[in-house]
């Protein structure tokens, strides 16, 4: 009895500030946009302005949904989705803008190399027709697909913030895959936040459970 008093409590005390489905809501749109925005943060500043804010979005949701609503499954698929929604929208973005809205430009692949700094990315140091040498990585395409002396094209930032984006043709083609694959997390996180807030547990509900489970049914 005193059990189901207190889960009337507490469900009283959540109706009394902002409705369950507008926070609900809320979260499920700002977790993934927040993912984004540090994701696209992280190729004008820093890959650990990325990592960190990709880590504390994570750690934020995944303590609200998981400790906050006592949705600790959700809770950690929603932090594991925020990471991938991180890894997959910052190149994504990187390619679609460069290759929509990017000046072309011919080059040549003057040298390849792996960089053994512990995580061996690989380099393409690229001379196009302005006479500028550059040196690209993975960010900007380079997985050792190209090879010394080929003739490449740069998709140039025209904005001068962002490293060319190398390709072996022309096309602006766009990743297709990519761009699912970030729209789908980007929908995953935020359902399963959404479903983390429709579905919360007070404190009092989740003891209620275990006391069910430990009282033998009745004869």
């Amino acid at each position: 009895m005193a059990t189901e008093q207190a889960v009337k409590g507490d469900r009283a005390t959540i109706s009394r500030g902002m409705p369950v489905g507008v926070s609900s809501v809320l979260w499920a749109v700002a977790v993934p946009v927040v993912a984004v925005v540090f994701a696209l943060g992280g190729l004008y500043l820093t890959v650990w302005f990325a990592v960190v804010g990709l880590l504390l979005t994570g750690t934020v949701a995944g303590v609200c949904a998981g400790a906050g609503w006592n949705r600790a499954g959700a809770g950690t698929f929603v932090f594991i989705g925020v990471f991938a929604l991180g890894l997959f929208a910052g190149p994504v973005a990187h390619d679609t803008y460069l290759k929509q809205y990017g000046t072309k430009a011919d080059a040549v692949v003057v040298d390849t190399a792996k960089e053994h700094d512990g995580h061996g990315r690989d380099v393409c140091r690229v001379l196009d027709t302005a006479g500028k040498v550059r040196d690209l990585g993975n960010t900007e395409n380079c997985y050792a697909q190209f090879t010394r002396g080929q003739h490449v094209v740069l998709f140039k930032d025209p904005i001068g913030n962002l490293k060319p984006w190398i390709e072996a043709t022309d096309t602006r083609d766009l990743d297709t895959t990519g761009l699912a694959t970030t729209a789908g997390l980007f929908v995953a996180t935020g359902a399963l936040m959404l479903y983390a807030g429709l579905r919360r547990r007070t404190d009092a509900e989740v003891a209620a459970k275990k006391q069910r489970r430990r009282t033998p049914a009745a004869a």
